[in-house]
């Protein structure tokens, strides 16, 4: 099959190629046997009647004259045919992807409008509402005397104060229930001088009563109870009058909450610059040390025994 098209293209190209070498042949005959025509029209009237008359009888001659074509069985229609469409159908292609991606352009903004468009939507329900809420408000309060407005008021800031007197107090039992069964472990383990607060996450009883080497891993050997008391009071303090069980991990939550508590109540003392915010350390523990790498509270920038809680509506002192 492809030879035989192969064969129809060559016959093709040989005929166009004679007919035109023909036509070259028949035009150089017509040069030699006529006068050259004139490309300009006559000044004698009758010589430009005789040149309009030649050029349109040639007109005439070539109009009725049919083209030449090439046999039925030449390809070359079909190929030309073959290439018209071939472009065709890639400049289709290359539109419909053009058009494709205009399309997901359209669709992706479509959705953002939407969206927008369902967010305005609630917004303005919600400040229709709270527009009628406080004009039905307005209306009640104007049928109201001052002195019921202010008790009003007094009762509405009571209930306030309750609510964030209890919310504050739930706060303090999750917050000193987190340190006692999750941080404290990790602070002690710390302190006796095994990895940083983190680095371990299950702490058993029996890691916080032996030792560590100096590469932080625990050693096998376990202290004797005195032994383990006098490391307690060298490194936190003595047992408290009220503890019944005072061990590694219920010093190291007791450090942690009166540091915290110590770096609250010193928070309504400081004024503007910050002066007074540091409390003094009596030594580096590993409770500061954590509250400095998780950027609750810093070291003063010229003594490391003094720490503050970080004011986070300004920057950290370098």
């Amino acid at each position: 099959m492809a030879t035989s098209q192969v064969s129809s293209q060559e016959e093709t190209l040989r005929a166009l190629l004679d007919q035109i070498n023909a036509q070259v042949a028949l035009l150089n005959e017509l040069r030699l046997s006529v006068t050259p025509v004139e490309t300009e029209p006559c000044s004698d009237p009758v010589a430009y009647h005789r040149q309009l008359c030649c050029l349109t009888a040639t007109y005439q001659y070539l109009t009725n004259s049919q083209p030449y074509l090439p046999i039925g069985d030449f390809v070359l229609p079909d190929l030309l045919a073959v290439r018209s469409t071939s472009q065709v159908i890639r400049e289709t292609q290359v539109a419909i992807n053009d058009y494709e991606l205009s399309l997901q352009e359209v669709k992706r903004r479509l959705e953002e409008e939407q969206a927008d468009n369902e967010d305005a939507k609630l917004i303005q329900a919600e400040i229709k509402l709270r527009i009628s809420s406080l004009e039905q408000e307005i209306k009640i309060n104007n049928k109201k005397s001052p002195h019921d407005l202010e008790r009003e008021n007094f009762l509405e800031l009571q209930r306030k104060k309750n609510r964030y007197d209890n919310e504050t107090t739930d706060l303090m039992l999750a917050f000193n229930s987190f340190i006692e069964q999750h941080l404290a472990p990790m602070l002690a383990v710390e302190e006796l001088g095994g990895p940083i607060v983190g680095q371990i996450i299950d702490i058993h009883d029996e890691i916080l009563q032996g030792e560590f080497n100096s590469q932080g891993k625990a050693k096998k050997v376990k202290l004797q109870e005195n032994k383990r008391q006098r490391r307690i009071s060298q490194i936190w303090s003595s047992q408290p009058p009220n503890e019944e069980k005072y061990d590694e991990k219920c010093a190291a939550a007791t450090e942690m909450k009166s540091l915290i508590k110590e770096l609250l109540n010193k928070m309504p003392d400081e004024s503007i610059n910050f002066p007074d915010a540091y409390i003094k350390l009596h030594r580096e523990s590993a409770a500061a040390r954590f509250l400095v790498r998780s950027k609750i509270a810093q070291f003063h920038p010229r003594d490391a025994n003094r720490l503050r809680l970080i004011d986070f509506g300004n920057e950290i002192d370098d």
